[in-house]
Protein backbone atom coordinates (compact mmCIF):
# COMPACT_ATOMS: atom_id res chain seq x y z
CA UNK A 1 0.00 0.00 0.00
CA UNK A 2 1.90 3.24 -1.34
CA UNK A 3 1.90 6.13 1.76
CA UNK A 4 -1.37 7.92 2.02
CA UNK A 5 -0.05 10.49 4.10
CA UNK A 6 1.04 12.94 1.11
CA UNK A 7 0.58 16.31 2.96
CA UNK A 8 1.75 17.60 5.97
CA UNK A 9 -1.84 18.39 6.84
CA UNK A 10 -2.62 14.92 7.22
CA UNK A 11 0.21 14.11 9.19
CA UNK A 12 -0.90 17.15 11.53
CA UNK A 13 -4.34 15.79 11.84
CA UNK A 14 -3.39 12.36 12.64
CA UNK A 15 -0.88 13.48 15.60
CA UNK A 16 -2.81 15.79 16.85
CA UNK A 17 -6.00 13.59 16.59
CA UNK A 18 -4.15 11.09 18.18
CA UNK A 19 -2.78 13.39 21.48
CA UNK A 20 -6.50 14.90 21.57
CA UNK A 21 -7.93 11.44 22.03
CA UNK A 22 -4.81 9.74 24.04
CA UNK A 23 -5.30 13.07 26.51
CA UNK A 24 -9.04 13.61 26.06
CA UNK A 25 -8.09 16.90 25.17
CA UNK A 26 -9.32 18.34 21.92
CA UNK A 27 -7.94 22.02 23.05
CA UNK A 28 -4.46 20.77 21.93
CA UNK A 29 -3.08 22.00 19.05
CA UNK A 30 0.71 22.84 17.55
CA UNK A 31 1.39 25.36 19.97
CA UNK A 32 0.89 23.21 23.08
CA UNK A 33 3.61 22.42 25.25
CA UNK A 34 5.17 18.81 25.81
CA UNK A 35 5.46 19.22 29.25
CA UNK A 36 1.64 20.75 29.98
CA UNK A 37 0.79 17.04 29.41
CA UNK A 38 2.74 15.95 32.06
CA UNK A 39 4.15 12.64 30.45
CA UNK A 40 6.48 10.20 32.37
CA UNK A 41 9.28 8.59 30.17
CA UNK A 42 7.07 5.43 29.80
CA UNK A 43 4.07 7.58 28.33
CA UNK A 44 6.28 9.57 26.04
CA UNK A 45 7.43 5.89 24.83
CA UNK A 46 3.73 4.64 24.15
CA UNK A 47 2.81 7.98 22.00
CA UNK A 48 5.58 7.54 20.12
CA UNK A 49 4.74 4.03 19.56
CA UNK A 50 1.54 4.85 19.06
CA UNK A 51 1.54 7.40 16.54
CA UNK A 52 4.31 5.01 14.16
CA UNK A 53 1.95 2.23 14.25
CA UNK A 54 -1.28 5.22 13.31
CA UNK A 55 1.73 6.34 10.61
CA UNK A 56 2.50 2.15 9.50
CA UNK A 57 -0.74 1.91 9.51
CA UNK A 58 -1.14 4.57 6.76
CA UNK A 59 1.68 2.80 4.36
CA UNK A 60 3.97 5.11 5.56
CA UNK A 61 7.42 4.96 7.75
CA UNK A 62 8.47 7.23 10.42
CA UNK A 63 11.96 5.15 10.58
CA UNK A 64 14.44 7.56 11.72
CA UNK A 65 12.42 9.95 13.90
CA UNK A 66 13.74 8.12 17.08
CA UNK A 67 11.71 7.97 20.74
CA UNK A 68 15.25 9.87 21.98
CA UNK A 69 14.52 12.79 19.21
CA UNK A 70 10.43 12.76 20.05
CA UNK A 71 11.02 13.17 24.07
CA UNK A 72 13.56 16.31 22.71
CA UNK A 73 10.35 18.34 21.38
CA UNK A 74 9.18 20.62 23.56
CA UNK A 75 6.08 21.46 21.02
CA UNK A 76 3.36 19.43 19.51
CA UNK A 77 4.11 21.22 16.17
CA UNK A 78 7.64 20.29 16.46
CA UNK A 79 6.52 16.46 17.04
CA UNK A 80 4.15 17.35 13.61
CA UNK A 81 7.09 19.25 11.61
CA UNK A 82 9.69 15.97 12.64
CA UNK A 83 7.44 13.40 11.70
CA UNK A 84 6.37 14.82 8.49
CA UNK A 85 10.26 15.09 7.78
CA UNK A 86 10.04 11.20 8.64
CA UNK A 87 8.04 10.37 6.37
CA UNK A 88 8.80 12.49 3.60
CA UNK A 89 12.25 10.65 3.64
CA UNK A 90 11.05 7.75 4.25
CA UNK A 91 8.51 7.52 1.48
CA UNK A 92 10.20 9.93 -0.86
CA UNK A 93 7.10 12.20 -0.69
CA UNK A 94 7.89 16.00 -2.35
CA UNK A 95 7.54 18.24 0.53
CA UNK A 96 3.91 19.43 0.81
CA UNK A 97 2.03 21.82 3.05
Amino acid sequence: MPCSLDRKFKVRRLVLDYFRRRSEDDSLGEDTKVSSLLLDEQAKDSYHRGIAKKISDEGCSMRGFTPTQFKSKKTLGEIIDAAWEAVAENDKTPAKA
